[in-house]
């Protein structure tokens, strides 16, 4: 799952650079896959705050 949220995070990163010289399609495509990396990555922390055994660190 990690894996994963990166991978989308780093396409979304790519096509982010493309924004600038790219139609509004281009924008509305890097929006969509940025919002899909952050949903995963924020999934995933939700999950490994759960976890116990970081109980003790806070």
């Amino acid at each position: 799952m990690k894996l994963i949220s990166g991978i989308i995070l780093v396409i979304a990163s790519i096509i982010l650079l493309f924004i600038n010289s790219r139609t509004d399609f281009f924008d509305a495509l890097a929006g969509l896959l940025l919002g899909l990396g952050v949903g995963l990555l924020v999934g995933y922390f939700q999950k490994s705050k759960k976890k116990p055994k970081n109980q003790h660190l806070y």
